[in-house]
């Protein structure tokens, strides 16, 4: 085992750096080339948030201009400044309560007193994020050998990890990566029958997204297949689990409410981004709401929408394919379709469709699909492929044009 951990370190570490390099070069080139691009509605947006970055291109020009962009500049102004003081209010727009505290906590604690400085705090971030994403490209090979699956199939699943149409953000000064790792490295234990352990890196993860806390229904579903374990043991142990679990994010949210005086302002803030504009969520309301509007105004709809809804149901599809594939045990497929309906559930739980597809970037039972295509049609696979190579491209520069959806 240990030598198969250096070698897979050592190609995720290749597969990683020529990733970062070859995003790098090709976003310096869109900067150079649409240097001045703006959309209209993007005016509203940059006076809304915080932009610290935007006049500085003093780390490695123009690094800073291609990699601290949208919600960057929130962790790096909790970094820097820490959560927002005040009574939970919506009158003064957007707020870094939306932004969970593991990332900048770590940016914060790995920066040198001696230089905490605007450009040691970016590279410092720059490197939480590839490291966190190199260590998750390994843990992945172990999780797909728990699965029965062979390294060619982990290569497979690492090129679906790299082509998809928003992988730019696992490099950056975003919480993604991390939010990957700890969820793996969750599943990995789960899967060794480790489940405490394997609780304890959810309630981690739930310090770095909402969705965190999903990990745990994996964790259930394969202990409630387990045989070896009796009824009694399993009747104790669930409600351990499940507060080990969601221990993470409550205190997270008990801090909040420190700040604010409101318990949900993580969840209430996100109103300012116009994703609670009825006030609910519930389970894919983003494709209910998107449905609706169809059949009331047709199809003058803005058009990355589509690219959203498209890979939500991509998902879905990907979803049930889990669900029937045999290659499987039925735990492992069962825990697989139960945790991909939760965590697909929940990120379309709001009124908008903004960020679905960045959210599906760190949804890891997507990369299980890339080999089982292979197997079975590889012109799809090839196709499959060459449209996220394709969309990844459109999407960066969409994200460095500043249009909502691919890095807020």
């Amino acid at each position: 085992m240990y030598k198969d951990f250096l070698r897979v370190l050592g190609i995720s570490a290749f597969i990683v750096f020529a990733h970062f390099v070859f995003i790098y070069l090709v976003a310096t080139n869109i900067n150079a080339l649409l240097p001045e691009l703006d959309w209209n509605h993007s005016v509203a947006v940059i006076s809304d948030r915080v932009y610290l970055m935007s006049s500085n291109d003093t780390v490695f020009p123009p690094l800073t201009k291609v990699f601290l962009n949208f919600d960057a500049n929130f962790y790096f102004d909790i970094v820097t400044n820490g959560y927002n003081k005040g009574p939970f209010t919506l009158t003064e727009g957007m707020k870094n309560w939306a932004f969970y505290p593991l990332y900048p906590v770590l940016v914060r604690l790995l920066t040198p007193a001696c230089c905490s400085n605007i450009d040691t705090i970016f590279v410092v971030g720059l490197l939480i994020s590839n490291v966190s994403l190199v260590f998750s490209l390994v843990i992945l090979f172990f999780v797909f050998k728990r699965l029965g699956l062979t390294e060619n199939s982990w290569l497979l699943g690492v090129l679906g990890i790299i082509l998809f149409p928003t992988s730019y953000i696992l490099h950056l000064f975003y919480t993604e990566s991390l939010f990957l790792l700890l969820t793996l490295l969750a599943v990995y234990f789960a899967l060794s029958k480790k489940y405490f352990t394997s609780a304890i890196f959810v309630g981690i993860s739930g310090l770095t997204r909402l969705v965190g806390p999903v990990g745990g229904i994996f964790i259930l579903v394969l202990l409630l297949f387990d045989r070896e374990k009796s009824r009694a043991y399993k009747l104790f142990v669930i409600p351990l689990l499940i507060i080990i679990s969601s221990l993470g994010i409550l205190l997270f949210y008990g801090y909040v409410y420190r700040q604010t005086g409101d318990f949900l302002a993580p969840i209430k803030i996100q109103s300012a981004w116009s994703r609670l504009e009825n006030g609910t969520l519930y389970p894919f309301q983003t494709i209910y709401v998107f449905v609706s509007y169809l059949l009331k105004n047709g199809l003058g709809i803005y058009k990355s929408t589509y690219f959203q809804i498209i890979f939500l149901i991509f998902s879905l599809i990907g979803i049930m394919g889990l669900a029937l594939d045999k290659a499987f045990s039925a735990s492992h497929r069962w825990a697989l379709f139960s945790y991909s309906l939760f965590y697909v559930g929940l990120i379309s739980s709001s009124s908008s469709e903004v960020s679905i597809i960045r959210f599906l970037t760190v949804f890891f039972p997507i990369y299980l699909l890339f080999p089982r295509l292979f197997e079975r049609n590889k012109p799809v696979f090839v196709l499959v492929l060459s449209i996220f190579s394709l969309v990844q491209g459109f999407a960066l520069v969409l994200f460095l044009s500043k249009v909502p959806g691919y890095g807020n």
